[in-house]
């Protein structure tokens, strides 16, 4: 099986472990080959999509599709048996899942600006998914409804999700999740309580957002006064690392975090 973290720095590696294609016409296809398990590829249309998932997708274990953003729907993804890493970057029309149940190798999933899609609805079917990741940049704003769907993930173990935000503002489905070891998250996805709660109630995993606020280096520029420390939760100010407010936001989060316990 390959590693999720291996996949997730493909740009580091050396360019002899994957094949990288752009699809401009249909005669583009024949430079796929099989000389490599992972493939990063674009230019993808709807049409196109559906004809790589058909006749090629499955022959590579990894894949990336990166900026293809006509693709609007995703079920062709259903048929895949072999694939076990997939990342879609960069994608503005696709607003829904696919039946993953057929996915049987798919252990991890990457979507990064993908802002159409607001359900997870869908995911919990994934049979032998251990990694699920949803991010933005900094000029994309995704919501999604709710997290439920994320409680019936016996399999994820390790989470990630740096968006705008979760629309019901709950994290309790990931008190749910039954195989989780480790979270990230973005630090103003939830309000500070429910930071506090998932402190509080996943002692064993290991949490990225697990304290009141964040000191971040300063730049050569900066002085000692600038604000440098990112207090946790949603609409939370930056402050300065002198600042007495850290104290009392210190304090609230203990009391949060003893209300949980």
């Amino acid at each position: 099986m390959v590693d999720l973290e291996y996949c997730k720095k493909w740009r580091l590696r050396d360019k002899d472990t994957y094949q990288r294609v752009h699809i401009n016409t249909a005669d583009d296809f024949s430079l796929l080959t099989a000389k490599c398990s992972e493939i990063i590829i674009s230019g993808l249309n709807q049409a196109y999509f559906e004809r790589f998932c058909a006749c090629h997708a499955d022959n590579f274990e990894i894949i990336h599709i990166q900026a293809c953003p006509l693709i609007r729907d995703l079920s062709p993804f259903q048929n895949l048996r072999n694939v076990q890493w997939l990342e879609i970057n960069w994608n503005q029309k696709a607003g829904a899942f696919w039946d993953m149940s057929g996915n049987i190798s798919l252990c991890g999933l990457l979507l990064h600006d993908m802002n159409k899609i607001s359900s997870m609805d869908g995911l919990e079917k994934a049979p032998a998914l251990t990694g699920f990741s949803i991010t933005e940049s900094e000029d994309v704003k995704i919501y999604l409804d709710t997290l439920e769907p994320l409680a019936l993930c016996e399999k994820i173990e390790q989470l990630e999700i740096r968006i705008e935000g979760i629309r019901d503002e709950s994290a309790l489905p990931v008190t749910k999740m039954k195989s989780l070891k480790e979270m990230g998250s973005s630090l103003s996805l939830f309000e500070t309580e429910q930071f506090a709660m998932l402190t509080a109630r996943l002692k064993n995993v290991k949490l990225q957002i697990d304290r009141p606020y964040f000191v971040f280096p300063r730049s050569p520029e900066e002085n000692a006064s600038s604000r440098n420390v990112r207090v946790v939760g949603k609409k939370k100010p930056w402050l300065a690392e002198q600042s007495p407010k850290l104290k009392q936001y210190e304090n609230e989060w203990n009391a949060l975090v003893a209300k949980y316990t």
